[in-house]
């Protein structure tokens, strides 16, 4: 999988790789500049398994997407990978609420006041979450 990302400090495009090749993870980073391109493997403390089907959003040179640890879908969590000094972080504050059974977490959006909407999809009742990047937490709003 790969991503596309903007570093708005050093005005650079950036490219986040990852590849699966037996079992085994490789996190790499490529700068688009102008000379000779090469790929930097980056180290990622926590593998994790990506939602093929949905994507991430990039919000303030960060990125944003959904994975498991495990590839079962109540261990979703989110991942966040900051374009500009190329580290990972992970979202687990009160992940209990997203712990949904067979729902699956996709990005829908990002709210004027800088919040992360997520959906879940094939689930009843439909639930909605919003999450405060600044404060670092959710609301679930569920739908009947």
């Amino acid at each position: 999988m790969s991503y596309f990302g903007y570093d708005p400090v050093e005005k650079q495009y950036k490219v986040l790789s990852v590849t699966w090749s037996k079992g085994s993870k490789e996190y790499q980073v490529l700068t688009l500049r102008i000379g000779e391109p090469s790929w930097r493997i980056i180290k990622c403390c926590r593998p994790h398994i990506y939602h093929p089907l949905h994507k991430g959003v990039c919000i303030n040179s960060v990125l944003y997407y959904t994975c498991t640890i495990t590839g079962l879908l109540e261990d979703s969590m989110i991942v966040c990978f900051d374009f500009k000094s190329e580290k990972y972080r992970f979202i687990e504050e009160d992940m209990g609420t997203f712990k949904k059974g067979d729902a699956v977490l996709h990005f829908v959006g990002v709210t004027q006041t800088n919040k992360i909407v997520l959906a879940s999809s094939f689930s009843v009742p439909f639930d909605l979450f919003y999450y405060n990047m600044e404060k670092k937490t959710i609301i679930r709003l569920q739908i009947q």
